[in-house]
């Protein structure tokens, strides 16, 4: 399962990634309300039961990846009730969207060198994700975008289940 950050599971109301990266470099500073407002909790409930349904190993494709590492993907996810997400990263956890790659080119270039044939899912928001609407991965359910402002929620979670149950195609990669 390829998961984007922001506009699906932190909202940026009123805490991003760059104050992510800023807390994590000095904890002092960290406001008490944080950890409970970085992400939503309507996604992460959402993310939550699909992990512990279909158990889905993870790759980020936020533009995240570009501020922290692993080790601190793992600690935030733990803190904010989504241990399962860093738990189940993928040893290439990460796909990097390069300057001028698409997130469709930056995951397709993902699955080319890691993908072992299994089911996948792409977790993204209608701007960042925009390239994914032409995809036969968009055609075929397997890219959920979640709509800016609110989210990964319960109501994408048929769709989720349904890429993450349906094998892939070699036509697909």
């Amino acid at each position: 399962m390829f998961i984007d950050l922001d506009d699906v599971l932190c909202l940026n109301n009123p805490y991003g990634g760059n104050h992510l990266r800023r807390f994590l470099l000095h904890p002092s500073e960290t406001p008490t309300d944080f950890w409970s407002t970085l992400f939503s909790p309507a996604a992460a409930e959402a993310l939550n039961a699909l992990m512990a349904e279909m158990r889905p190993r993870t790759v980020l494709t936020s533009s995240w990846i570009g501020l922290l590492d692993k080790k601190h993907f793992v600690h935030a996810f733990e803190v904010t009730g989504l241990g399962s997400v860093g738990a189940a990263l993928h040893g290439h956890w990460d796909a990097e969207q390069f300057h001028g790659a698409s997130r469709f080119m930056s995951i397709r270039a993902w699955l080319s060198l890691n993908h072992n044939g299994e089911p996948f899912l792409v977790l993204d928001d209608h701007d960042s994700g925009e390239g994914l609407l032409d995809s036969l991965w968009y055609k075929r359910g397997r890219v959920v975008l979640c709509d800016v402002g609110v989210g990964f929620h319960a109501g994408h979670l048929d769709t989720a289940r349904h890429a993450l149950r349906t094998p892939c195609r070699g036509d697909e990669i």
